[in-house]
């Protein structure tokens, strides 16, 4: 999508994987449809919710934007 809008220097690999992670964690055995799904889970609309899982440092590193990185504060759901 970053490719596709002319800013591949914007794709970040970590917060992609992560923010993934999440949603299909707490999506599991959901039926309703996106508004329940924000109403059951408001952690959605925070911008920083993965600060909870990552320090700055590591999830504006480099490494972290070109490949997924495991968090340094809080494990994130399996796979």
């Amino acid at each position: 999508m970053a490719a596709a809008s002319g800013n591949p220097g914007k794709y970040h690999e970590t917060r992609t994987v992560a923010w993934a992670r999440l949603v299909v964690d707490a999506r599991a055995g959901f039926e309703g449809d996106f508004d329940a799904f924000l109403a059951r889970h408001p952690e959605f609309v925070r911008r920083d919710l993965l600060d909870d899982y990552y320090s700055p440092e590591l999830l504006n590193s480099d490494a972290a934007r070109l490949a997924f990185v495991d968090p340094d504060r809080r494990g994130l759901p399996e796979r």
